[in-house]
């Protein structure tokens, strides 16, 4: 069994890799738990409990971040929850991870197909806040007003479906906000907020009502009185009396341009208003869901750091390990002994990987800088020759990974050699390792600029 790591054999009983220390069964069993809440993300998703396949597939991405289908399943649930921003991010990362025969693509293609939809549910969200803003200030009219505006573009936003309920709750409309909740639950069947919403609801309407005030009684009877015009007894018809009516049209001309003219005036400038804090929310949210695919790449970015520190820690040890003089001693016999071993099977490869550890002065041995002299001087273009040819077979067959060890063990053996280096790369660039390939990459640009591969090396850069 091959490691997955570094491709070197591993040791059948304690399933740890020789060569570079990886210990196997920790990450299948890693592998194995993130598998594990993907099928239980996909079991909640196949019976409309959203709300639990998001937290479970979010526990699977915690253990298997590349988790493909996982990030595209919670990003599909995301935007059936109404949550376009959620699930056009989770697609994007998936991208970033697997840009090839990724469903992705499709997913975000399709969302972006009609830019005017698009935008009016990315201005949806932006209503939302604004909506949560008004019923956070003792503005719930407003707040409701724009609630039906957004749930008009962008109806399966659950957020915006419990807020409005909440406030319809408030206002004691008590059918409006049940129709609201049974929508919530038929696209979300575990939505605790939803129930716990309904329950509450059911307890408000079998309370006793409040006992009308006083007041509020009179000003109902005030309500359904008749109005009693009356009737003068006597034509007003002096002077006086003609002046004051031509008072009284002035005033009620004045009220009226004050009450129906500037009102129509102030509508305006806030209609011109709400379009510029429109445009700039929407300006907001792009900049948001960019801060977050930056932030997702951090993550990543903190993630390979820590790996690549757990393996300096363990090289540190080794080095520690290996200040025994005794053991240095032993050591270089050893392997002295099997890249002998290994000569003489011709297996050229596996004596490329011993050449960086060996030097002709390690030892104070005659026999020793003979066999040094013989294997990694007389022979080595030989030895290089031949790893060449292993990797550009096992890279015509489609084995990219042998022929990236074989490509490495040419290195060894001639460091200078820019076609070695370039084709590894290419082989690297295949295992969808880009890191790796694209830093080989620059050795050949940066190296050897008048080599053949540095012109193929820039375009297999920049390729996607």
């Amino acid at each position: 069994m091959k490691c997955f790591r570094c491709g070197s054999t591993l040791n059948p009983k304690s399933q740890v890799c020789t060569r570079c220390g990886q210990d196997v069964r920790l990450y299948k069993k890693i592998i194995k738990t993130g598998n594990a809440y993907y099928n239980l993300g996909l079991t909640k998703a196949q019976i409309r409990d959203l709300s639990g396949a998001v937290i479970a597939l979010r526990k699977c991405l915690e253990f298997n971040k590349r988790h493909i289908e996982a990030r595209n399943l919670l990003g599909l649930v995301y935007y059936e929850m109404g949550e376009t921003v959620l699930a056009l991010r989770e697609w994007i990362i998936s991208r970033n991870y697997r840009a090839q025969n990724n469903p992705a693509d499709r997913y975000i293609k399709d969302l972006q197909a009609s830019q005017n939809q698009f935008e009016a549910m990315m201005q949806g969200i932006q209503k939302y806040n604004l909506s949560l803003k008004y019923a956070q200030t003792d503005g719930p009219d407003l707040a409701i007003i724009q609630l039906k505006k957004v749930l008009t573009t962008n109806p399966n936003l659950i957020r915006a479906q419990l807020l409005l309920a909440l406030l319809y709750m408030q206002e004691r409309s008590y059918g409006k906000a049940q129709r609201l909740l049974n929508k919530v639950l038929s696209i979300d069947k575990g939505n605790t907020t939803a129930r716990r919403y309904l329950n509450e609801m059911r307890e408000l309407e079998h309370r006793a009502p409040e006992q009308v005030k006083p007041e509020d009684k009179n000003r109902q009877r005030l309500g359904r009185a008749e109005v009693i015009i009356p009737s003068y007894a006597t034509a007003l018809s002096s002077y006086f009396m003609t002046a004051l009516y031509v008072v009284i049209g002035l005033v009620i001309g004045v009220l009226a341009l004050y009450f129906l003219v500037v009102p129509s005036k102030e509508q305006q400038y806030a209609d011109r208003f709400q379009q510029q804090v429109s445009s700039l929310q929407t300006e907001i949210s792009s900049r948001d869901a960019d801060i977050a695919h930056l932030k997702g790449q951090l993550d990543t970015l903190e993630e390979d750091k820590k790996e690549l520190q757990d393996e300096l820690d363990t090289l540190n040890a080794d080095g520690e390990a290996a200040e025994d003089s005794h053991l240095s001693v032993r050591q270089a016999y050893d392997a002295c002994l099997e890249m002998l071993q290994y000569y003489i099977q011709g297996d050229y490869a596996s004596v490329a990987t011993y050449a960086p550890q060996l030097a002709e002065d390690t030892l104070d041995s005659d026999a020793y800088r003979s066999v040094y002299q013989l294997i990694l001087v007389d022979n080595r273009q030989m030895m290089f020759d031949t790893c060449m040819a292993a990797a550009e077979q096992t890279f015509n067959a489609g084995n990219y990974a042998q022929a990236a060890v074989y490509y490495e063990s040419a290195m060894d053996l001639d460091s200078e050699s820019s076609k070695a280096i370039f084709w590894c790369g290419v082989s690297y660039h295949h295992l969808g390792e880009r890191d790796k390939a694209n830093e080989l990459y620059d050795r050949v640009i940066n190296e050897f600029p008048t080599s053949e591969e540095a012109p193929q090396a820039l375009v297999q850069r920049n390729a996607p």
